[in-house]
């Protein structure tokens, strides 16, 4: 499926393209925590600092000029929205929170992404966003 915006056209990203760029960020976030677990010593404060940390770290830079997380940059993917524009910074906390809630429900609402012909997951349905690859 391909979407225009800003001029562009863009590819619609699948389910392994963002599972690659998860597995990017999951571990860059794993450096932080396990760096960090040496220094908070309290597991509820450590946890709550983790949970902060992952919102922000996809929040922030989902809705930077990069339009996605290292991940997603280094697979040439971004996060826009239906007119292929970068998001703002509530709709990208609104998106992980969605995220948080597709992975609580087993995660039918990641793997909505195969039964969808748009390849929208749940939190990218309730954001109103694509994570898309520009085409030449």
């Amino acid at each position: 499926m391909e979407i225009e915006g800003s001029g562009e056209k863009y590819e619609v990203v699948g389910f392994s393209g963002r599972l690659f760029a998860y597995n990017i960020d999951i571990t860059l976030l794993m450096l932080l925590f396990i760096g960090c677990s040496f220094l908070i010593e309290n597991n509820s404060i450590f946890y709550a600092f983790c949970l902060i940390m992952t919102t922000l770290y996809y929040a922030v830079l989902e809705s930077s000029d990069w339009q996605g997380t290292p991940g997603k940059r280094y697979n040439g993917l971004m996060v826009v929205d239906a007119n292929g524009r970068k998001i703002s910074f509530p709709r990208a906390l609104l998106r992980i929170i969605f995220k948080y809630l597709s992975v609580f429900l087993l995660f039918a609402g990641i793997f909505m992404i195969y039964l969808r012909k748009d390849r929208k997951s749940l939190h990218d349905l309730v954001s109103g966003t694509y994570v898309v690859k520009p085409r030449p």
